[in-house]
């Protein structure tokens, strides 16, 4: 849920961290962090903190909780919008409580707005070449400029190979383009170029 930050929003995320933490006697935010991280919303016009109160070791055999805190804002015509979340869940590995700043704040605050600029700019990247995309695809995992060859992902999650006659989805578990090449039978390397590797591209298709 997104909300407008107000001067009340520190209290209620401390009173939200108290609630959670009630009945928990291990793996608590530490007060510094909590204050650290309420600090930069107050201050920052944007940022992404994610805090928990330690984990435990591989060698732990139980089940262990730790508190987390995911707190993402961003400022537009200020105004700045805020996310954020506490929860006990699953203890992380490491065993110290850690607090840490990420750069994907606009991405949390607004996930919708993000994708649809990612989908512009691989429109605009890959437009020089005539590559044929997904509607959703979201990012460039591997391109090979001279072949015309890109694999992307989309929303969801899924892989692609494109091309300037298609897009093949790929199993999920396919890496590079050189992956995805040889799942779809085609012999073809980032010096290959398209005139190569266009009748190879039709014959797969058509055995799919």
């Amino acid at each position: 849920m997104i909300e407008v930050y107000t001067s009340e929003l520190p209290d209620r995320i401390r009173e939200k961290i108290e609630n959670v933490e009630r009945l928990a006697q291990k793996r608590k935010l530490l007060p510094r962090h909590i204050e650290e991280a309420l600090a930069a919303l107050e201050q920052r016009r944007e940022g992404h903190i994610i805090a928990h109160g330690g984990g435990v070791a591989k060698s732990y055999g139980y089940p262990a909780e730790s508190t987390w805190l995911d707190l993402a804002w961003f400022s537009h015509r200020r105004v700045k919008y805020v996310r954020w979340r506490v929860v006990r869940t699953n203890a992380p590995q490491p065993p110290w409580p850690e607090l840490n700043f990420r750069d994907d704040a606009w991405e949390i605050v607004f996930p919708d707005r993000a994708a649809r600029y990612k989908m512009i700019k691989i429109k605009r990247a890959l437009r020089p070449l005539n590559i044929i995309t997904p509607a959703d695809a979201i990012k460039i995992k591997q391109q090979w400029k001279k072949t015309r060859l890109v694999l992307v992902k989309d929303k969801a999650g899924k892989e692609f190979l494109c091309s300037p006659l298609g897009a093949q989805e790929i199993p999920y578990f396919t890496g590079s383009i050189k992956e995805a090449l040889a799942w779809l039978k085609i012999e073809a390397t980032s010096h290959s170029t398209w005139e190569e590797v266009e009748p190879q591209w039709i014959l797969a298709t058509l055995s799919r």
